[in-house]
C-alpha cells in the first residue's frame, strides 16, 4: 500500500514539475501517439490538449512539417541517442507560423526494450527574428564597411587594428593579414602621432573628433588624409573605435593652385594699365582693380555694391538716356554676349568727365550668366595724339596742295611771261600771241575752280530720287559722242525702283567725271559699261572699260591731288569725285589691270525700292 502511495505521490510531483516550465513537454508511444503533454505546450502550439492526447502527431503538421520530426524520431529510435535543438516549422492553431526547437529520448520498459519517446519542444519564432535581424544588420554594416570609398579602420580600446575595408588596403599597399593587431599610429608621420591618441582618448570617451594627419604608403610615400575617429558603442559602453579617414591631398592640390591662380590673378589686376571690374547681375559692383581706382578716383570700398553704369557710366551721359539707350553692362548679361563701347565718358568722384572705351563680357558658371566684367581704358591721351595726328595731315594736305597749285600754275604763267616780254618788244605780234595767252589764263582758271570745289563747304540739299533716272541721263548724255567715237557703250540696270538719297547733280557729276576718264582710256573698239543692282542695304553704280588699264603703283595714287596719268589733266577730278561720295555716305573704288581695263564701283546708302513709271 505504501508503494502504490508513493508511485503515485511521484507522479503528482513530477506533473506539477512539468506544468511549472515554460517549455513544452511531450511523450508518446511507440506507434507515434501523444500520451503525455503539459499545459505549455498546448500554449506553443495553440491546439487544445483534448486534440492531442492519443492523437498522432502527424495529424496537426503539413507534410514537410511530418517529415521533419519524422527524421528526429527515427534517428533516436534507430540509435537509441537522444537529439537536442531540432529546428522545424508549425502552423499555430490560430494560424501563426512558428519557428519551433525540439529534442527527443529514447524511453525503454524494465527489459531495456524501446516503448516511446518523450522531449522538450521549445518556442524559438522570437530569437530566431531577432537572430534574423542581427545577420541584416550584420550584412549591411558589412557591406557598409566593405564597399565603403574612404578607409575604414576599426580599433580595440588599446588602438591595435582589429579590422579593414579593403580600401585601406588598396589606399596603404599593405593586405588585411598583415595590419590586424598593429597600432594605427605606426602609419603616421611623427609630428601627427600626437594629434591621433589625443582623437583616440576623445573616441574612448565617446566624443567624435576630426583631424587632418599624414599617413605613409607602403612605399614611403606621404598622404593627406580627413580622418574622424568615431566610437563604438554597445549599450552605452563604448567597445571600440572606427577610424574613417578620407583621402584630401587633391583637394590640398586644388586649394594650393587655387591659391596661387589668385595671387597670379591678383598681380595681373595690379599691374594692368586698363581699369577692371567686375559685377554681379544685378550691374552692382564686387571688385574693381587699382587702375580703376585711380581712374576714377574712387576707392574700392566706396565703389562695392553701387550700381556701376549709375556710378561712373551714366551720370554725365544723359544724351545716351535721351536716344533711348539700354545699358550696355545689363544687355551683355542679358544677351551672354560681348559689348564693345567707345566713344564714352566716364565720371571721376570729383564730377569731371574722361573719354573712355571699354569691353563688357559676361561671366559664365556651369552655362549660366553670374555677372559680368568690364575693362575700359582712358583714351585721353589717344584722342590728342589722334587731333595732333589730324592737324598733322590738315597740314600736309595743305603743304601737298601748296606744292601742286605753284606747279600747275608755274607753267601758264611762264608761258604768259614769255609771250608778255616778246610783245613788249615786238608790239606788232601781239594779236597773234593773245590766243595762246588767253588759253594759258583759261588753264589757270580751271585750275583754280577745282581747287574751290576740294575745299569749299557744299552746302547741299538731299531728295530721294531714283538711281535710274540719274545713270540714264549720263548714257543718254555721252551715247552719241561714245559712237562717234567708235566705243561701243551699253547699259545694264537691275532693280530700276531703287532710290537714294542724294543731290542728283552731285551725283550725276561723279559719273559724268567717271564715264569721260573711262573713254579717254579706251581706243577705237573699246567698251564702256554702265551697270546698277542692288544689295542689301546699299546701292551700287558700276563704270567699267576696256581700256589701256593702270599698273599697282598707279592705282596706289589714284584720288591724289595733281597726280594724273592724262597730259592735260589735274588729278582733281577724282578727289572731287570721292568727297562727293563721301559726303553722301558711300565710297568709291578701283580696281584695274593693264591692258584690261578699269573698273570704278561706288555705293549710296539705299533709301528705298519701290516702282516708278
Amino acid at each position: 500500500m505504501s508503494t502504490l502511495v508513493n508511485s503515485t505521490r511521484d507522479i503528482v510531483w513530477q506533473k506539477e514539475i512539468l506544468e511549472s516550465i515554460y517549455d513544452g513537454y511531450y511523450e508518446m508511444d511507440q506507434s507515434a501517439n501523444l500520451v503525455m503533454l503539459n499545459s505549455s505546450l498546448c500554449e506553443i502550439l495553440r491546439v487544445p490538449e483534448c486534440q492531442l492526447i492519443g492523437k498522432a502527431y502527424r495529424r496537426h503538421l503539413t507534410y514537410s512539417q511530418a517529415k521533419s520530426l519524422y527524421r528526429l524520431w527515427s534517428f533516436v529510435w534507430r540509435t537509441g541517442a537522444p537529439r537536442r535543438a531540432h529546428e522545424f516549422q508549425f502552423t499555430s492553431g490560430d494560424g501563426q507560423e512558428l519557428t519551433l526547437e525540439a529534442s527527443a529520448t529514447l524511453v525503454r520498459n524494465s527489459f531495456g526494450a524501446p516503448v516511446g519517446m518523450r522531449g522538450i519542444i521549445r518556442n524559438i519564432t522570437d530569437r530566431k527574428r531577432v537572430e534574423c535581424a542581427l545577420r541584416e544588420s550584420e550584412r549591411r554594416y558589412r557591406s557598409l564597411f566593405d564597399e565603403n570609398s574612404d578607409l575604414v579602420v576599426q580599433l580595440d580600446l588599446k588602438g591595435r587594428i582589429v579590422d579593414v575595408n579593403p580600401m585601406t588596403e588598396e589606399f596603404i599597399g599593405y593586405d588585411r593579414a598583415s595590419l590586424l593587431g598593429l597600432p594605427l599610429q605606426v602609419f603616421l608621420s611623427k609630428q601627427d602621432i600626437y594629434h591621433l591618441l589625443r582623437g583616440f582618448v576623445h573616441a574612448r570617451a565617446g566624443v567624435i573628433k576630426e583631424l587632418e594627419v599624414l599617413i605613409r604608403h607602403r612605399t614611403g610615400r606621404p598622404i593627406r588624409v580627413r580622418l574622424k575617429v568615431i566610437p563604438i558603442r554597445a549599450d552605452d559602453t563604448v567597445t571600440g573605435v572606427f577610424a574613417i579617414c578620407r583621402d584630401v591631398t587633391e583637394k590640398h592640390a586644388t586649394v594650393e593652385a587655387i591659391r596661387k591662380l589668385s595671387i597670379q590673378t591678383k598681380s595681373i589686376l595690379e599691374s594692368v594699365a586698363e581699369g577692371i571690374c567686375g559685377v554681379d547681375l544685378h550691374g552692382r559692383v564686387i571688385f574693381v582693380n587699382p587702375a580703376a581706382e585711380r581712374m576714377s578716383g574712387y576707392a574700392a570700398a566706396n565703389l562695392h555694391g553701387r550700381d556701376f553704369y549709375e556710378t561712373l557710366g551714366c551720370s554725365g551721359n544723359s544724351h545716351i538716356r535721351e536716344r533711348g539707350h539700354r545699358n550696355p553692362v545689363q544687355e551683355a548679361m542679358h544677351s551672354g554676349q560681348t559689348r564693345h563701347i567707345v566713344d564714352v565718358q566716364f565720371w571721376r568722384k570729383d564730377g569731371t568727365p574722361f573719354p573712355v572705351e571699354y569691353v563688357v563680357s559676361p561671366i559664365y558658371e556651369e552655362d549660366q550668366v553670374t555677372g559680368a566684367v568690364l575693362v575700359f581704358r582712358d583714351i585721353t591721351l589717344r584722342r590728342q595724339s589722334e587731333e595732333m595726328l589730324l592737324r598733322s595731315e590738315k597740314l600736309s594736305v595743305v603743304g601737298q596742295l601748296a606744292a601742286g597749285i605753284a606747279h600747275e600754275i608755274r607753267n601758264p604763267l611762264t608761258t604768259l611771261k614769255g609771250f608778255l616780254q616778246l610783245v613788249a618788244k615786238q608790239p606788232e605780234s601781239g594779236p597773234k600771241y593773245a590766243d595762246i595767252m588767253s588759253t594759258e589764263i583759261e588753264r589757270i582758271s580751271r585750275i583754280t575752280n577745282e581747287l574751290l570745289a576740294v575745299a569749299r563747304p557744299q552746302f547741299s540739299e538731299f531728295q530721294s530720287t531714283p538711281v535710274e533716272q540719274i545713270v540714264t541721263r549720263v548714257y543718254d548724255l555721252f551715247h552719241s559722242e561714245a559712237l562717234m567715237q567708235g566705243i561701243v557703250m551699253e547699259m545694264h540696270l537691275q532693280d530700276e525702283g531703287a532710290m537714294v538719297l542724294c543731290e542728283a547733280d552731285r551725283i550725276h557729276q561723279v559719273l559724268v567725271n567717271l564715264i569721260k576718264n573711262a573713254m579717254d582710256a579706251v581706243t577705237g573698239g573699246g567698251r564702256v559699261y554702265l551697270s546698277t543692282w542692288v544689295d542689301a542695304d546699299k546701292v551700287y553704280i558700276r563704270v567699267r572699260d576696256t581700256g589701256i588699264g593702270m599698273d599697282a603703283t598707279t592705282l596706289e595714287h589714284v584720288g591724289e591731288p595733281f597726280y594724273t596719268t592724262k597730259s592735260g589733266g589735274t588729278g582733281l577730278g577724282v578727289m572731287v569725285c570721292q568727297r562727293i561720295v563721301q559726303s553722301h555716305g558711300g565710297c568709291i573704288e578701283w580696281d584695274s589691270k593693264v591692258g584690261e581695263g578699269t573698273t570704278v564701283t561706288m555705293n549710296l546708302p539705299l533709301h528705298m525700292l519701290g516702282n516708278h513709271a
